[in-house]
């Protein structure tokens, strides 16, 4: 979204509020999030800070929103430096107060006093946005004494603390998704004597941090976890190999050379944040923070080849923010192990998933894409051909995909009865087993499909998921309930509707593949029929 700046955005009704609008609904009207930000771009000709629509009729009069509204940082000025809506500051300040935005990350709204002389905006104005942020602030006990503020009482020393580490290290652990695992080479067998760590990324503090970061002297990169994990009397050498998105200027590597007398080469590669984030953040790119492209380097992948050609077993851990189109490199690896940008301890979390220490339970949050010509136009925000949901083309990796050191089966407890009301919630139970030999966590998924929708609907929408902890041998048994709002749909006019008609349920461990065994997963069909009842509205 290299055009931020300047792009209007206008996507169908049905679209919005299907799509774009319901995370934010749902952190609005049940998290009660006490801020909103409004983006750069404009929405149906309206600049996001300055919408009417988004900021007044959607946000506080259907959403009934009751905290304050601040625009990101510099988007204000946008209305008169790129937007072309507004002439001067004072207009570009008047025309966003005016829609609802109170704060300014911006220095547009120091022209407020002049924009007051000039009539563009009235007093009642200022002290509507004014009572808004004051409430804001009344809130974190700004205007109070220390002694009776809460916050005021919490101590320097939970900054960085044993505590908020070891959440640090969960959250990474968690998050980290296997993507292969031929063969079982993981996790990394007692036999595994002698250990080569390669690539661009193992050394790395920038891709730990990803873009909006704190620091502290604890940063643990993908090396130093592997050295402080690694069992007693299994030796560890280093090379970083490759460059990040470049060839080198050497020609001799020494790591081509020692890739062959290992038993195992663990090569961290990937992107980083300083080729994708934010605007300004991103030095190695030309697209303002964006990529044009989704493959792997190909320095990169050049350099796996002739590490590959050694034959020694290779493990690739990989850090992005995003989807990486592997290609090759997929096959060249015996195992992948896709780690984000995980914070500071997710050099300890990579390296405890890799020796065995932890187990992975991560899931991929978006759709893997076989290529680039996969993608629609990007700058086109018509759902057609996007996401699991309406995408008719195989991914390399589906949505909620990740593999585990354990095997779980899914049986049915209680099928849906085959025909329920309109008006009536769907209750339905599943058997999860572990059924390997090591503690996992599997992340189960629900997704429905309405088979005779009278609009264009998504192929599958997932509805419900849960995380479950099993030892060996271990089952557990999962209730659901799905609300009438769960099985509506939303039509052309961006209206929620709710049918009669027949539905599938499809619950295992990513979303609808073929590629899934039938161990996997288990389906019900059911039918609504109509109600006396009028059905439950979103």
């Amino acid at each position: 979204e290299k055009e931020r700046h300047i792009f209007d955005a206008n996507p169908s009704a049905q679209d919005l509020y299907d799509t774009y609008l319901p995370a934010f609904q749902k952190l609005v009207q049940e998290a009660k999030v006490e801020a909103v930000m409004g983006a750069y771009n404009r929405l149906y000709g309206e600049p996001c800070c300055g919408s009417q629509f988004l900021l007044q009729t959607l946000l506080r009069d259907d959403w009934k929103f009751e905290g304050h509204v601040v625009s990101d940082c510099g988007a204000i000025s946008d209305f008169h430096n790129h937007h072309h809506l507004t002439h001067t500051p004072a207009e570009s300040a008047a025309f966003a107060l005016r829609a609802g935005c109170d704060l300014a990350c911006d220095q547009a709204y120091e022209a407020l006093p002049e924009a007051l002389e000039q009539g563009l905006l009235t007093t009642a104005d200022i002290d509507q946005a004014l009572t808004r942020t004051l409430r804001t602030r009344f809130k974190l006990g700004m205007f109070d004494p220390p002694e009776l503020v809460p916050y005021a009482q919490i101590p320097m020393s939970v900054v960085g603390s044993p505590q908020h580490r070891q959440l640090a290290y969960r959250a990474a652990v968690h998050s980290m998704v296997l993507l292969k695992n031929k063969a079982n080479i993981l996790p990394i067998a007692p036999s595994v004597r002698s250990i080569l760590v390669v690539g661009p990324n193992a050394a790395s503090i920038d891709v730990l941090l990803g873009n909006y970061y704190g620091l502290n002297q604890n940063l643990t990169t993908l090396l130093h976890g592997l050295l402080a994990v690694a069992p007693e009397g299994v030796s560890i050498e280093y090379r970083p190999g490759c460059l990040l998105n470049e060839e080198r200027l050497q020609t001799y590597d020494w790591s081509e050379t020692l890739a062959s007398e290992v038993d195992l080469v663990i090569a961290c590669l990937g992107i980083s944040p300083q080729m994708e984030g934010e605007e300004g953040e991103a030095v190695l790119t030309r697209a303002n923070g964006d990529r044009n492209e989704i493959n792997l380097p190909v320095n990169q992948l050049n350099y796996l080849k002739r590490i590959a050609a050694a034959g020694t077993p290779i493990v690739l851990l990989l850090n992005a923010g995003s989807p990486l189109v592997l290609g090759e490199a997929a096959e060249l690896a015996d195992a992948i192990l896709y780690a984000w940008y995980p914070g500071q301890e997710g050099g300890r979390a990579a390296a405890d998933i890799l020796f065995g220490n932890a187990s992975p339970g991560g899931r991929l949050p978006l759709t893997f894409p076989q290529s680039i010509q996969d993608l629609p136009p990007f700058d086109d925000y018509a759902m057609t051909g996007r996401t699991y949901r309406y995408s008719e083309k195989e991914p390399a990796y589906p949505f909620g995909f990740g593999l585990s050191y354990t095997q779980f089966t899914y049986s049915i407890l209680r099928a849906v009865p085959p025909q329920r009301k309109t008006g009536q919630e769907i209750s339905f139970g599943i058997r999860l087993k572990n059924s390997g030999q090591r503690a996992g966590r599997e992340i189960v998924q629900v997704y429905l499909q309405d088979v005779q929708a009278s609009a264009r609907v998504p192929r599958w929408k997932l509805v419900a998921f849960r995380p479950v902890d099993l030892q060996p041998g271990q089952e557990k048994n999962l209730r659901f309930r799905l609300s009438p709002q769960d099985l509506a749909f939303t039509d052309q006019d961006g209206q929620s509707r709710l049918e009669p008609g027949a539905f599938r349920l499809l619950v295992g461990g990513c979303s609808p593949d073929a590629r899934l065994s039938g161990a996997d997963f288990v389906e019900m069909s059911f039918n609504l029929v109509e109600s006396t009842q009028p059905a439950r509205r979103g």
